[in-house]
């Protein structure tokens, strides 16, 4: 069976050659359309990625925010991949590159601040639904207290039943 990249990648040179390209007046169309062609290939488009900035440079900054960010997203490059391609450009690329990196990392906290608040506020009310179970409170007690649904008290019943049952 073959896979999509392979599917991907004769489609794509079928249809357009990295010359056809090259001859596009538009440079962030060039850049748009090597990044998608390659999207499949990360090896080959990892080696693209300087020539996708630098092509990408004159466009409006929203654009280039755009197709930076899908560049790297669609390369699968962790944070040490990436600063060894910012070695690679000029530096006035490096600037707006860096700039929509800070940006990403910087909702990546926030998002991760944000999980990690979700995550123990859940966790908090497991932890009292539990301890309600064990002081003998009832179901609906709890649901009305804690406003969780049945479901939920049910199954953390269940996992306390189950954990404190003998062994048959």
């Amino acid at each position: 069976m073959t896979d999509i990249a392979s599917i991907h990648d004769k489609f794509l040179r079928a249809i357009l050659s990295d010359k056809d390209i090259k001859v596009l007046e538009n440079k962030f169309l060039q850049a748009s359309l090597l990044a998608l062609k390659y999207s499949q290939l990360k090896e080959q488009l990892i080696k693209w990625i300087p020539t996708i900035l630098a092509l990408a440079m004159d466009a409006q900054k929203n654009l280039q925010t755009n197709i930076i960010v899908y560049t790297f997203e669609v390369s699968g490059l962790k944070e040490d991949g990436i600063i060894r391609i910012m070695e690679e450009v000029p530096a006035n690329l490096k600037d707006t590159v860096m700039i929509t990196w800070d940006i990403f990392v910087e909702k990546g906290k926030k998002i991760g601040l944000e999980v990690g608040r979700i995550e123990g506020g859940q966790q908090k009310t497991e932890k009292a639904v539990r301890k309600m179970i064990l002081r003998g409170y009832a179901d609906a007690e709890i649901c009305d207290v804690l406003e969780v649904s049945p479901d939920y008290v049910a199954r953390i019943r269940q996992e306390i039943l189950s954990k404190t049952a003998p062994n048959q």
